[in-house]
């Protein structure tokens, strides 16, 4: 599988242009934080592989030696030494989200450890600090995993020392199941357990993991800005998942045209009613590869509003029935016409006009347009609308890592329950 390396957040400029193999990388001086880990131990031989000298770190100087006997060892308490000259401080250190803890556990070996390797690093002149994070980190909830490194990237991009890159990967599979997914490893391999877990949920192999922390040891730039960077493996071929999201395309569709057809032809007739024009409002939106279509919506707009994003229009030329529409997120239903056409699927990107040229360029160079556009997305949850283009473009992008069969159904339980709101329009002031 093909490793991709992804920008996101606002705090980055483009990633620096990954090596070819053909072009030979300095050799370097790294340490290795939770070395010992399912990561740091694959990491730590890549890295003495290809030439580098590797310093591992841990709590327990005797074990690191006897894994690691062609690279130096140190203990927390005595690393400083160790760190001097050090090209890379990579901090594998994780209490991970499978073993059981307080919150004040997770916090002591997630937050509290990396404040003490970043003061490190800043000490002994380290040159650049890469913080592995998780996509838990994102999205944390009441998780005191996701809590802990969510609050331990923050810290991080609010200090003072050397270049800082966070690695935020979703889960990382071996070549057996750990944890929970244990019992599958005794189910044959042609019974695909594996591509079936991988459409469920985002992750990534240990081999791209691995190969992703080389590539942005060799390519850190000098004084580069804080960079927050995620690691997936891409859906764009499973088509375990692809097949499950047409599928739910098309049965959304087709209960909607079939189960609610009364519900449909009532908001139709009430719309007429309400204000002058037709029931249906089409309209021009540019789609995947940036190709245009026609989308379908309820007209929610009076005739003779212009042809601009819903921020940019006056609140007043929204009538009085399109405003419950748009709340209640019934304006959509007739975008069905466009899933069962392929045009559209129900989570994605929100389709944008073809004037919006901000926009369209700043999703074109986050690869934003390589996926169908959605009638709900990630973005729409977490209310942001299209008056803020680089910050929509960015949610936009995060979505194509965490593309998975669940990161759509929490998407769309998520929009049922009535997260996000709808874009917004100008408020109209008197004069």
């Amino acid at each position: 599988m093909r490793s991709t390396i992804y920008r996101s957040v606002a705090l980055v400029d483009e990633y620096q242009r990954p090596l070819k193999a053909s072009e030979k990388s300095p050799k370097l001086r790294i340490a290795v934080a939770g070395a010992t880990g399912f990561i740091g131990a694959p990491l730590v031989r890549s890295l003495a592989a290809a030439g580098h000298q590797v310093v591992v770190l841990g709590r327990d100087r005797e074990a690191l030696n006897r894994q690691f006997d062609d690279a130096q060892a140190a203990t927390y308490s005595d690393a400083e030494t160790a760190l001097f000259e050090c090209d890379a401080l990579v901090n594998l250190a994780v209490r991970n989200n499978h073993l059981p803890g307080t919150p004040e556990q997770f916090r002591m070996a997630n937050v509290e450890l990396v404040k003490m390797l970043h003061d490190l690093a800043v000490r002994t002149g380290v040159r650049h600090f890469i913080q592995i994070s998780s996509f838990r980190a994102g999205s944390p909830g009441q998780d005191p995993y996701g809590l802990s490194k969510r609050e331990a990237d923050d810290w991080l991009l609010n200090q003072d020392g050397p270049p800082l890159t966070i690695l935020r990967f979703p889960v990382v599979q071996q070549a057996d199941f750990g944890g929970r997914l244990a019992v599958f490893n005794a189910v044959p391999s042609w019974f695909g357990i594996a591509k079936i877990i991988g459409a469920l949920r985002p992750e990534v192999s240990l081999q791209t993991a691995v190969d992703n922390i080389s590539t942005v040891i060799a390519n850190c730039p000098p004084l580069c800005r804080p960079r927050l960077l995620f690691v997936a493996d891409p859906k764009t071929d499973d088509r375990i998942y692809s097949f499950s999201k047409r599928v739910m395309d098309v049965g959304f569709a087709v209960v909607v045209l079939t189960a609610f057809w009364w519900l449909l032809a009532g908001l139709w007739l009430a719309v007429k009613l309400d204000s002058p024009g037709p029931g249906i409002f089409v309209q021009e939106r540019v789609g995947r590869q940036r190709r245009l279509f026609r989308c379908y919506k309820f007209r929610t707009m009076r005739v003779g509003a212009r042809q601009a994003g819903t921020h940019e229009l006056a609140a007043s030329e929204v009538t009085s029935l399109g405003r419950t529409l748009r709340r209640l997120k019934l304006d959509e239903l007739p975008q069905v016409i466009n899933l069962l056409k392929g045009e559209m699927s129900l989570v994605g990107p929100r389709p944008c006009l073809p004037m919006q040229h901000d926009l369209i360029e700043t999703r074109r160079a986050r690869d934003v347009f390589g996926v169908l556009p959605g009638v709900t997305g990630l973005s729409q949850i977490r209310d942001i609308d299209m008056s803020r283009p680089e910050a929509l473009a960015l949610s936009d992008e995060e979505y194509l890592y965490r593309r998975s069969i669940l990161t759509d159904l929490a998407i769309l339980l998520a929009t049922l329950r009535g997260s996000g709101l709808s874009d917004r329009t100008t408020p109209t002031t008197n004069t």
